[in-house]
């Protein structure tokens, strides 16, 4: 794994930097060249909505499924191997629904289970929280805990795009396309108000209950019509998506460690005590704490089966 570098293998739920900058690589992985690029628009009416888009080739994984855990975002995946994917059952692994060409991961309040393909290639967009409307065309809370098929969402279009991006002679000449088609279709009519993009940072930032009541109570506007609103935008309910954004504080800060104080994570993550937080980390993962610190991580959202 070259440092720095998270994503999954085949993208159903993509997992791309967020380092708020550009990166490019290779490295030599099972035998083979794995190519690695990805780009942060930093000006035109992506930035800010566009968190980063990355291209992936060349890729081997070592296991068969990878459980892919929320972490609150929506992302567009374009294949371009030819190789369906599947979205497995979490327990038996059996196929449950095929995946072809592209396809919207939407947000998810739950872990979904992926099979691993050979030799990946894909290009892949992740969209802030709350700002994807404006790409897809229409509001999203329709979409949350589904992996929709591009055509459905996109029509015909998002097939000739991943003819140009399969054709493509490089990595920069695809994120270039795909740039330039996304732009062409932003529809700066669907945009968040200013204070739910206000409200959504807020939470990112610090996701406990406190800041839910604080940006409900900022925003000058109703409970119901907060709701309303958020989920629209955002996919989910404003207490699902603090929730997920709380879970991944977790993962982050235990991530590493030697060893884990868990009634002192449950305090400083915003939980009410220990048993809270086993109860959510084993809601959104499938797994108790524990198991998490037995595997090895590279990618924080993702346990390889």
């Amino acid at each position: 794994m070259m440092e720095g570098f998270a994503f999954t293998t085949n993208g159903l739920y993509t997992l791309a930097p967020r380092t708020g900058r550009a990166t490019t690589g290779s490295c030599d992985m099972l035998g083979s060249t794995m190519l690695y690029r990805d780009h942060v628009p930093v000006d035109g009416v992506l930035v800010g909505v566009v968190e980063t888009m990355f291209y992936l080739a060349g890729y081997d994984a070592e296991h068969r499924h990878e459980r892919i855990v929320p972490d609150g975002s929506i992302n567009l995946v374009i294949e371009l191997d030819g190789r369906p994917r599947n979205v497995c059952d979490n327990d038996t692994k059996a196929p449950r629904q095929r995946c072809e060409g592209s396809w919207l991961s939407g947000l998810h309040t739950a872990p979904i289970t992926i099979e691993t393909v050979p030799q990946t290639r894909l290009l892949a967009v992740r969209m802030s929280p709350g700002q994807a409307a404006p790409i897809v065309g229409r509001t999203v809370e329709g979409l949350a805990d589904r992996v929709t098929p591009g055509a459905e969402i996109f029509g015909d279009a998002i097939a000739t795009l991943r003819q140009r991006l399969v054709d493509a002679d490089d990595p920069d000449a695809a994120l270039a396309i795909a740039t330039a088609w996304l732009t062409d279709r932003f529809d700066s009519s669907l945009r968040p108000p200013p204070w739910l993009t206000g409200a959504i940072a807020a939470l990112v930032e610090t996701p406990d209950v406190n800041t839910l009541a604080e940006v409900l109570s900022a925003s000058g506007h109703s409970q119901r019509h907060f709701i309303r609103v958020f989920r629209a935008h955002v996919g989910v309910r404003p207490k699902q998506f603090q929730r997920i954004l709380r879970f991944q504080a977790v993962i982050n800060k235990v991530h590493e460690q030697q060893q884990v104080q868990w009634a002192q994570v449950a305090a400083e993550c915003g939980y009410s005590d220990q048993s809270h937080l086993i109860r959510d980390f084993a809601h959104f993962s499938g797994y108790r704490p524990q198991r998490f610190l037995g595997e090895e991580h590279d990618r924080l959202n993702f346990f390889p089966e």
